[in-house]
């Protein structure tokens, strides 16, 4: 059995790398039956650029963004790279007050995160640093915002809200019971 490593981030050069292996190679062109060459398909999962970003055989990748805009057509095409050389792709973005602290920003970034191949997996309360206390969401609003979208979206599209706490192995859910 593989072992599955934990995720890792897609840092802007992971998406670039990804992008260029799409990019570079001349798109697959439709036999005389209309299929889609395979031998195309396994040159770009096997492509350099993707695999050397991919050098587990089970390898789970975490883009970080907090809006829907963050998803372009770009970022799709990189994911598709990504995805078809085997990578798992989840999202971890954070709630920011006045930026994604709105239902309805953060179902459509879950809906474009799930169009572009990548599972909504966390949404970060903001941690506690010097600073951005203004950024800072008071829990009650994010148990809100979280029993909106559970009743917006299907399960699978819901992060789970979370929190880092000093000392912790690891992240922390936030309790949603709305007060």
């Amino acid at each position: 059995m593989r072992r599955l490593r934990g995720p890792r981030p897609i840092s802007a050069f992971v998406l670039v790398a990804a992008l260029a292996a799409v990019t570079l190679v001349p798109p697959a062109r439709a036999a005389d039956d209309g299929a889609v060459s395979a031998d195309m398909q396994r040159f770009r999962a096997t492509h350099p650029a993707v695999r050397i970003l991919l050098s587990d055989d089970l390898s789970v990748r975490v883009y970080g963004t907090p809006l829907a805009q963050g998803v372009d057509a770009s970022v799709a095409a990189a994911f598709a790279a990504l995805r078809s050389a085997g990578a798992a792709l989840f999202n971890q973005s954070v709630l920011l007050a006045g930026v994604n602290d709105d239902e309805g920003a953060l179902a459509d970034l879950s809906e474009a995160l799930f169009a572009a191949g990548a599972i909504p997996y966390y949404l970060h309360m903001l941690d506690r640093v010097a600073g951005a206390a203004h950024f800072d969401v008071p829990t009650a609003r994010a148990r809100l915002l979280m029993a909106g979208l559970r009743a917006r979206l299907p399960g699978y599209l819901v992060p789970r809200l979370v929190r880092e706490t000093a000392g912790a192995p690891s992240k922390l859910p936030v309790e949603l019971t709305v007060d």
